[in-house]
């Protein structure tokens, strides 16, 4: 599950870079989607990443790779935000916290799943 993880967590990772940094995306239509697409981007890239370092680590190691997968998501969207204003785009709070938000509830849906699926092995 490790690989399958850290392959999904790199791919979204350099993804939502090319994204943020590329131009302005066309609208959508439906109001405020940017920030569904935002919460979508980090939640599943808060999802892969924690999978990607917890899976197969010591419990209490793994509780602390786990908080740092989460930090370095909300820290990498936040810091995409300013760098969007430095190429031209807009550096939104709000596209921040939706961030935020997604990499929160994906971190979340991670200990959730492990859970589940050692629960069933």
């Amino acid at each position: 599950m490790r690989r399958v993880a850290t392959a999904a967590a790199v791919v979204v990772f350099v993804g939502i870079l090319v994204l943020s940094v590329v131009g302005n995306p066309p609208p959508v239509g439906l109001r405020n989607a940017d920030k569904y697409e935002h919460f979508l981007a980090y939640f599943v890239l808060g999802f892969a990443l924690t999978l990607a370092v917890r899976s197969g680590t010591p419990a209490r190691r793994a509780r602390l790779l786990g908080l740092i997968a989460l930090a370095g998501c909300v820290l990498y969207g936040c810091a995409l935000e300013i760098l969007q204003s430095v190429v031209g785009r807009e550096c939104s709070i709000l596209d921040a916290l939706a961030d935020t938000t997604g990499s929160l509830l994906g971190w979340g849906a991670a200990y959730f799943v492990e859970r589940a699926v050692s629960r069933t092995s």
